[in-house]
């Protein structure tokens, strides 16, 4: 093809895109091939206009707020994508033959809990209920489990070009992360709300009766969520992206 783009006007497009406030290189990709594909039907049907002009008429064809839109659209359709793909995974556990070890763990967690003695603590004092602690641990758990999660898949490595670039420049892997921690804090922080209703502000902390059924329920969920986001989400992640990305021939490093 005659008016094919060349790889500096290909460059010049990039640069011109994220001129206009397009930081995620997936995002940046796809405008540039939309715009390139546009020009060059452009150019074919006016051979005397330079590129210049080729550019400033397709992008006259966006609406007034640019790309923007455009993103707002592809970022609402990845997290809905995201979402619809990772449940499957949460129900699995809840299934055959998965949920044979998630009811036999969450029987064995309770019954430990059932015999476990109360323990008298003095926070109560300052404020810190039982119930807090509760939380504050919960907290802490899922904030490094995330924070492990990210740094497994925090870079893109390109295998043609020895560059490294940052995951959070790309809207499809940041989609991802967020669709993830959605799912897996939602999930670990269920029993902890249930318990706030049948917790009294006690002295110490209790194990027995209903109690342990919400504590065992409170455990399986953070095991749950430990084994989707260290073991499962990763390799899935890793195995969508060089499908997609294969055309610029990226990895996951």
């Amino acid at each position: 093809m005659k008016n094919q783009l060349t790889q500096d006007e290909i460059q010049k497009l990039f640069d011109f895109v994220e001129s206009k406030n397009m930081t995620y290189k997936d995002v940046q990709y796809e405008i540039v091939d939309h715009l390139a594909s546009a020009m060059e039907v452009m150019k074919e049907e006016n051979p005397e206009w330079p590129y210049s002009l080729c550019l400033q008429e397709v992008y006259n064809k966006f609406p007034i707020t640019g790309f923007a839109l455009l993103q707002m659209e592809k970022e609402e359709a990845l997290n809905k994508y995201w979402k619809k793909k990772l449940w499957p995974y949460l129900f699995d556990y809840f299934k055959l033959p998965k949920i044979i070890i998630t009811i036999t763990l969450f029987l064995g967690l309770q019954q430990l809990f059932n015999v476990i003695e109360p323990i008298e603590l003095n926070f109560w004092k300052v404020g810190l209920t039982p119930n807090v602690l509760l939380y504050f641990s919960a907290t802490i758990f899922i904030s490094l489990v995330s924070l492990l999660l990210k740094k497994r898949i925090n870079r893109i490595k390109g295998n043609s070009e020895d560059i490294v670039i940052d995951s959070e420049k790309f809207l499809y892997i940041k989609s991802f992360n967020w669709a993830s921690h959605m799912l897996t804090c939602g999930l670990a922080t269920i029993p902890f709300y249930i318990g706030m209703y049948t917790f009294p502000n006690y002295e110490a902390f209790v194990f027995h009766g209903i109690h342990s059924y919400l504590l065992a329920a409170f455990v399986m969920s953070l095991i749950i969520h430990w084994h989707l986001t260290l073991s499962v989400f990763p390799p899935l992640l890793r195995a969508e992206a060089e499908q997609r990305y294969a055309h610029i021939n990226m990895k996951l490093a």
